[in-house]
């Protein structure tokens, strides 16, 4: 057995060694629920979905069993059952990406239009709301749901959504004068800033009837495949009355293999 080969063979092994210590570290003990932000849904339907996303292990498959609001339980629903079993309990979590060491997954929940009074109230008092996994772990989760009321906005119109591979952006105009105070967004750990004339404004920003400004986002990654995602717009009218409206916009993308890693390392502990 030659020098060389000798040399070769324990570079090899290091190597193997080192690839292995290095996944073992990326393992994670239980899954990573991502947060959201405000997902919309809508009083006048019969029934409205919420989504949570979650990141696991890679190919390491821990269901979402169901989740608690209070006294309500829900379970996932699963969109390969028939309708007769649309509202059937469901593990079918879907299988959204796989990633270098991990895989992100959502689980889709279906809100009876019957039971939306007692979640809106539930979630007024507290907004954290109990994950159970497939495992056993519970998992403390904010989730946050804005019920749209009337499906009609009174401060902006026209509302136009691009994208771009780096950025969404929603063009809108004013209906009536008021003061923008406060933007949010559906995407979790979005960057949000107001543009008029392709010119970034501060907050607060007070607005004139028929004055045309856009909303630009960047990280604005989708988690999830279903998501309905909206920009929020909070402020007071002229005559003082307060507005909150969401205004659809598009995602840029699946998270990237390195917004996950970097994620995964923050919840973690590793970046501070």
């Amino acid at each position: 057995m030659s020098k060389r080969f000798i040399i070769l063979l324990g570079l090899t092994l290091l190597f193997v060694a080192g690839s292995i210590y290095l996944v073992e570290s990326k393992k994670l003990e239980q899954p990573i629920l991502i947060p959201s932000g405000e997902q919309v849904i809508y009083s006048s339907s019969e029934s409205n979905e919420f989504i949570v996303s979650y990141i696991t292990n890679q190919k390491e498959y821990e269901a979402i069993q169901w989740i608690n609001i209070g006294d309500i339980q829900l379970y996932p629903i699963s969109y390969f059952q028939t309708d007769f079993f649309m509202n059937t309990p469901s593990t079918d979590n879907l299988y959204t990406k796989r990633y270098t060491y991990y895989d992100l997954h959502e689980a889709v929940f279906r809100l009876p239009k019957e039971q939306l009074a007692q979640v809106q109230n539930t979630l007024k008092q507290n907004e954290v709301v109990t994950v159970v996994l497939s495992n056993g772990f519970q998992i403390p989760y904010t989730l946050k749901l804005y019920v749209d009321e009337k499906n009609e906005p009174e401060f902006t119109f026209g509302h136009v959504s691009e994208r771009t591979s780096d950025f969404s952006s929603v063009t809108f105009s004013i209906q009536q004068g008021g003061t923008i105070e406060e933007l949010s967004t559906s995407f979790p750990m979005a960057t949000l800033k107001l543009y008029k004339d392709k010119e970034q404004v501060t907050l607060p920003y007070k607005t004139v009837e028929g004055e045309k400004l856009s909303v630009r986002l960047w990280d604005n990654f989708d988690t999830s495949n279903f998501s309905d995602h909206c920009v929020f717009i909070q402020g007071k009218l002229d005559n003082g009355k307060p507005f909150y409206e969401p205004i659809s916009v598009g995602a840029i993308d699946l998270p990237s293999n390195e917004w996950i890693n970097d994620y995964v390392d923050k919840v973690r502990g590793k970046v501070h």
